[in-house]
């Protein structure tokens, strides 16, 4: 599915870049850059770490740095 948050080109967000979803500390997903706008992105989910625990409001996006 599609997640929108709240942060776009304007914070230098870019297609392609790939952030961990979050809730409490806890590993929900992962998701990768599909379009920005300056102050919105929307970020295709590309895996759950479980299909009954679907992101939410309030949930957290974090940057991978990493390869």
């Amino acid at each position: 599915g599609l997640v929108v948050v709240n942060a776009g080109h304007d914070a230098d967000l870019n297609v392609g870049m790939r952030f961990r979803i979050e809730r409490s500390g806890t590993h929900i997903g992962d998701a990768i850059v599909a379009a920005t706008r300056p102050g919105v992105s929307g970020l295709l989910m590309q895996a759950l770490t479980n299909q009954d625990n679907q992101v939410r409001p309030g949930d957290t996006a974090k940057l991978i740095l990493n390869n």
